[in-house]
Formats: C-alpha cells, sequence, structure tokens
C-alpha cells in the first residue's frame, strides 16, 4: 500500500495523491470495489496530511500514510550594506513558519554550507564570513535562504532547495549637507561604521 507522491511544493492548488494497493499475488486493488479512501480536508497549504485507507470486500485492515506539501523556496532576496553589516532581506513565503539563512563557502572537496540562524522574520544582520570573523571590504559572500514550515507534531518541512545571493560589503556613502553664509561653503557629513 503506498501513495503516488509523498511529498509536494506549494502551488495553490488542492493535493490529493492517489492510492496504490497491491495484493499477494500482485493484484491491483480497486478504489471503491476493494477500499476506500478519506483524505484530509485541505491539503493545499504547507502541511502533513493523513489519508485513511479501509480494506474492504475480500480484503481486511485499515491503514493510515501521510504526505507533506513543503513551502516553496524565498523570492527575491536583496541586501543593503549598513556599514559594520549587511542587510539581507526576502519576500514572505505562503505557509513558511520560518526561514533559515546560510552561508557558503568553495573548497577542493565542493561547496559546503554552514546555517547561520533560523528566525521567523524576513531579514538578517550578516556580519561574520564562513569561518566566524568579521566581513572584509570588498569581499564578496554567498548566502541561501530556505523557507521552512513547522507542522503539528514538531516535523520540519522545508523548500526544495535554497535562495541564493552573491552579497559585497562596500561602505556607505555619507550623506553631504552644504550651506553657505558670508562668501563660504560650509560641507558636512554623516559619519560612516
Amino acid at each position: 500500500i503506498k501513495l503516488s507522491a509523498t511529498k509536494y511544493y506549494y502551488n495553490g492548488k488542492t493535493r490529493t495523491p492517489s492510492v496504490i494497493i497491491k495484493d499477494t499475488d500482485g493484484n491491483d486493488l480497486i478504489k471503491g470495489d476493494d477500499f476506500d479512501v478519506i483524505y484530509d480536508t485541505g491539503r493545499k497549504n504547507p502541511g502533513k496530511y493523513n489519508v485513511q485507507i479501509t480494506l474492504k470486500g475480500n480484503y481486511e485492515g485499515e491503514i493510515n500514510l501521510t504526505f507533506s506539501i513543503n513551502p516553496v523556496k524565498t523570492a527575491k532576496v536583496s541586501y543593503e550594506n549598513k556599514g559594520d553589516h549587511i542587510l539581507i532581506t526576502w519576500d514572505k513565503v505562503v505557509g513558511a513558519t520560518g526561514y533559515t539563512v546560510y552561508i557558503y563557502k568553495d573548497s577542493e572537496n565542493g561547496t559546503t554550507r554552514k546555517a547561520l540562524k533560523t528566525l521567523t522574520g524576513t531579514s538578517y544582520k550578516l556580519t561574520k564570513d564562513y569561518n566566524g570573523k568579521a566581513l572584509k571590504l570588498d569581499e564578496s559572500y554567498r548566502i541561501g535562504v530556505v523557507s521552512r514550515t513547522r507542522t503539528e507534531d514538531d516535523t520540519i518541512l522545508k523548500s526544495k532547495e535554497a535562495t541564493i545571493k552573491t552579497v559585497t560589503r562596500k561602505l556607505q556613502k555619507p550623506t553631504l549637507t552644504v550651506t553657505t553664509a558670508s562668501g563660504k561653503a560650509n560641507l558636512k557629513w554623516t559619519n560612516v561604521a
């Protein structure tokens, strides 16, 4: 007894996996004749859903199977230099209860990633590199954001992949104010971290 799919990704539509049952001789059981199925209501938003299967006729027994609808990946990840850190922001994902921010590092053995923080909001202050050191000026860093949903039974459902953005730390531009008095120009500017 199995479902045609046990994992979907949110697309705004109701999901209904087919139930596939074979007996010990390899014969396909027929829905309605050999078994009945009851699906949880909803089955649209990210979460876990139950499928109750009751055998009948020449067969007997009952089994419950589950499938998940995972959140989609985050969209429109962007960043802004804030002096001593880089502020990373992204759009809210339907059904997501949180997001995990990763930093990536390339090596001879391939690319590895490290989780920096899991949070419920849609922004993160990047202050350190992969090795935990302060960000350097004009240095680029790859950041990924994975959307996630926590179900009622504490299962974590994650988006298929991270939305990755390359960010570069730059100095902010100071704000310049010019005033004139007695034929002189006075220049003032904001301090930059």
